[in-house]
């Protein structure tokens, strides 16, 4: 039974035993009732503040509580209640609770390290932005935290408020065993611990062994961020030493469960969700200005389809659409962008900031009015949820998680992959309409604010951590 110390609690018995029963319990911070007696001259009268009743009186207790028997006739006592109709879970040691209180103690004091697998470095991309997140708040809930990332890979987009809690590693793919030694090493300082992984990299591989070699006191999340089909079979891969596979959407996790026969009880769905700046007052382009569109991802064309930029843009011009294209990232495809713009000599309509921090980001958001996501696949974009949180009207491709979000021309618009068409032509009718823009991104920013909550969301985490 747990967190007995936090019941109601009577004593039977008004002895010396009593007293020193309720002096150990009020001590723990014990709600103490009353006492009992069979001695009826002690009935009526006070002890340390609390009244003593016959037992008869607990037939007329309205709320819960729990019984400790205080005397030397405790075979007789718990006899004599289990025959008046106490419920014998209701008959309890003194010991029972103090173990409660302790092991509630123990636990609080000694929450488990939480290490954070950022192997890749602190990249621009929503999986480490949640990881981020995440991993701010459960320091501010008091764990201890520790960011793993790769020394070969530092950049800006960082929280400085994390600094200290960053541990760099020599992630070489030509240094494998030399790392997952270290990172091994680490884990082992730092135990018991939980670990939140993304990939299938050194990090996990010392995990696995850490996991191996101490059981319970290595716990491993894995995060599914993706619904592609690599990433389910890496996480099928790693099922027997992985207690739990968090995935951001509804069609992931029955993904994931329905095409492997994954035990259901290890997989958990938890939309993505994000923290919001509060006290944020979103206003619009006005009606005849350029209508600012936003787009933030990496420009791969590899799942988030940045070759799909060039025809959205060429078909804007062609429908000789007022808009301001701001794009937000780098890859490989980064190139073949700035060349066409240069060479259309759109720079006055296209702006490419390339890679831009997390902090910068906020920022990025403010003045938009449309968020722009060609994707093939993904989880439940990050950059989606940030967009609406500022009051950014999202219209974006269908992938998961998506249709969780987005109500069809309420508070955005869902198109079929590559219809760059459709996608063309909901920007047409926002920018056609201003007034309606606002009541969508105002519908967003609801969404958000109502749905989405991030105290919410730490509060499950924290339950699998």
């Amino acid at each position: 039974m747990k967190n007995l110390h936090k019941q109601k609690v009577i004593i039977f018995g008004a002895s010396n035993g009593a007293l020193h029963t309720f002096q150990i319990l009020t001590d723990l911070g014990v709600d103490i009732v009353c006492f009992l007696d069979n001695d009826k001259y002690k009935c009526g009268k006070q002890m340390e503040g609390k009244p003593i009743l016959s037992p008869e009186k607990l037939l007329t207790l309205s709320s819960s509580f729990f019984i400790v028997i205080a005397s030397t006739y405790y075979s007789e006592i718990k006899k004599q209640l289990l025959d008046m109709g106490i419920n014998k879970d209701r008959i309890i040691l003194r010991e029972q609770i103090i173990l409660s209180f302790m092991d509630a103690r123990y636990l609080e004091e000694k929450k488990r390290n939480v290490i954070f697998d950022f192997s890749e470095g602190f990249v621009l991309s929503g999986a480490v932005k949640l990881a981020i997140d995440i991993a701010v708040s459960a320091k501010e809930r008091g764990y201890a935290v520790k960011l793993f990332s790769n020394i070969n890979k530092k950049n800006s987009n960082f929280y400085t408020s994390m600094q200290h809690e960053t541990e760099l590693f020599d992630f070489n793919l030509s240094h494998y065993k030399e790392a997952v030694d270290s990172v091994l090493k680490r884990i082992r300082e730092l135990l018991p611990c939980t670990i939140v992984i993304n990939q299938l990299a050194q990090v996990y591989a010392a995990a696995y062994i850490a996991k191996k070699q101490y059981g319970d006191q290595v716990r491993i999340i894995s995060l599914i961020h993706s619904d592609y089909e690599r990433i389910y079979d890496e996480n099928n891969a790693i099922i027997d030493t992985t207690d739990v596979f968090l995935c951001v959407s509804k069609e992931i996790r029955e993904n994931f469960i329905n095409q492997y026969g994954v035990n259901p009880e290890k997989v958990y769905l938890k939309q993505n969700a994000i923290r919001c700046e509060k006290g944020f007052y979103k206003s619009y382009t006005p009606q005849g200005q350029a209508i600012h569109l936003a787009y933030a991802a990496r420009i791969e064309k590899a799942q988030k389809r940045a070759d799909l930029l060039i025809p959205f843009i060429q078909l804007l011009e062609n429908k000789k659409i007022n808009y301001q294209l701001h794009i937000a990232g780098d890859g490989s495809f980064y190139p073949t962008i700035k060349q066409f713009v240069d060479t259309n000599q759109l720079s006055n309509k296209v702006h490419l900031y390339g890679m831009i921090s997390f902090y910068e980001m906020n920022q990025f958001w403010k003045d938009k009015d449309i968020f722009i996501n060609l994707s093939d696949y993904e989880g439940c974009a990050i950059a989606m949820l940030e967009a609406m949180s500022f009051g950014v009207v999202p219209i974006v491709t269908n992938t998961s998680g998506v249709n969780g979000v987005i109500q069809q021309g309420i508070n955005g618009f869902v198109h079929d992959r590559e219809d760059i068409r459709g996608i063309v032509t909901s920007i047409e009718l926002l920018n056609q309409d201003r007034k309606n823009l606002a009541e969508c991104g105002y519908q967003a920013k609801e969404y958000i604010e109502k749905q989405n909550g991030w105290e919410d969301y730490m509060d499950f985490i924290e339950s699998l951590i």
